[in-house]
Order: structure tokens, then sequence, then C-alpha cells
């Protein structure tokens, strides 16, 4: 009797164990596609990364073959950064009386626009350092119609913090006339194809050489040989026919 009760028992908890057998199975073979594919993921990823900086550097190259001589490489980007040593903003003391500058010396703009044709001096800000040292600055001139940014040895600019568009001699600046002229008062315009939005200037002290690059298309606009045996003065002019302002940006 005692036997068949012990036989039962065994017989009944079968279905039991079977259960938890089943269960352990899957489990196992659920963790094992969930493994599978956190890994085919994480290779995924790796992959897509590689292939986006092969993309960047194919298309870096294109680039280069179609404008090298104008096209700003990660190099020479990183340069521009990497070895400025100073930090420019614009003067709240140095600047021209029609114009206003704000506390923290990164926005100038007209205060009031002159009646008539364009003025033929742009009153205009300066940087709040002289230039001794490699230096870079980036301003958004944004849809303005006329505006100038370089920078200058020129005496009569100094004092009177008036620019004259095209003026030859001690300044090195570009400029943008009636919305649509782009000049440099020292050389040609390297790439006139697009009106920049985001202008960085980069001093390269040592060398003694002006870049005026766009930063959106990373496209030189124009580069020139400037005096170094002075100090320089970074020169902001938001033109004379609007009151958008020109504003100092970081580095991208």
């Amino acid at each position: 009797m005692e036997d068949s009760m012990k036989h039962n028992e065994e017989h009944g908890n079968c279905p039991e164990k079977d259960e938890k057998k089943i269960w352990m199975f899957t489990t196992i073979i659920l963790l094992t596609i969930l493994l599978g594919f956190i890994i085919f993921i994480i290779w995924f990823l790796i992959k897509f990364r590689k292939q986006k900086a092969k993309f960047k550097r194919d298309n870096e190259d294109l680039r280069m073959s179609l404008n090298a001589e104008n096209y700003v490489g990660n190099k020479e980007l990183n340069k521009m950064t990497k070895h400025s040593d100073n930090i420019v903003n614009m003067s709240h003391e140095e600047h021209h009386e029609e114009l206003t500058v704000t506390d923290d010396g990164k926005q100038v703009k007209l205060l009031k626009i002159n009646p008539g044709p364009e003025a033929t001096k742009w009153p205009c800000a300066l940087g709040s350092i002289k230039l001794t040292r490699n230096s870079t600055w980036n301003v958004e001139v944004g849809e303005k119609g006329s505006w100038a940014l370089g920078v200058t040895q020129n005496e009569e600019t100094i004092k009177q913090k008036k620019y004259t568009p095209n003026s030859k001699g001690l300044d090195w600046v570009i400029t943008l006339s009636k919305g649509k002229t782009l000049e440099a008062s020292s050389g040609e315009i390297m790439d006139a194809s697009q009106r920049p939005r985001k202008i960085r200037v980069y001093l390269d002290f040592k060398k003694s050489m002006l870049y005026f690059t766009n930063i959106e298309t990373r496209l030189h606009i124009h580069k020139c040989n400037v005096d170094t045996t002075k100090p320089l003065y970074p020169v902001f002019s938001p033109g004379s026919s609007d009151k958008g302002p020109l504003i100092i940006i970081p580095n991208d």
C-alpha cells in the first residue's frame, strides 16, 4: 500500500518538473536571443560610426580637390582655435557715438540710420585689446546689407572711429556694401559664390597673415599679408544702412 502511494506521488510530480525544465529552456533561449541582439546593435553602431567618419573624410577630400586653395580642412580649422591666444571683444569706449555696444562687448549696432545714400564713411567700433599675437574671433553678420570686419593700423580710422569702404593702406578689412558687393581692401575676394552669414577672422601674427573664412561653407573669403611690426586693432562696423547687429559668437 505504501509503495503504491509513493509511486503515485512520484508520477504526480513529473508535470511540475517538466514545466520547470521548459521554463528554464525558454529562458536560456530568450537570453541567448537578447544577447545576440545586443551584440548586433553594438556591431551595427561601431560600423555606422566608422562609415560616418569615412564619409566625412571622403567628403572633405572631395571638397578640397574641388576647391583646394579656399577650403579649410580640419587641421587648419583646429589650428585657428588652438593657436588663438587672445579673446577679442568690442570696446565699450573705443566706438563711434552713432553706435551702441552691449555690456559684454559681443554686439554692436547703429543707433540711427542716416537718410539718403549710403555714407562714404561707416562708424565702427575697435576691439577691446590691441593684437600682438595670434587671435581668432567669429562674427555673425546675418542678413545685414552692409558691414566691415578686419584689422587696422590706420591712425585716421583709429582716431575717428570711422572706416572708409574700399580704402587702401593700413586697413585690412572685408566689406559688404548695398547687400551685394563683397570687397577686400587688400586684394581680391577668393570666394563670393555665397553671401557669408558667419565669418571667422584669424590673425596668424607670426606669419603676418590674416584670414577671413565663411564658417558655414568652410571656404576662405579672403586672405592677405598684414604688417605686424606694430599692434593691430580689430575693426567692427555695422555699416550705415540698417540697424542689424554684428555679433561675436563662440567657436563651433
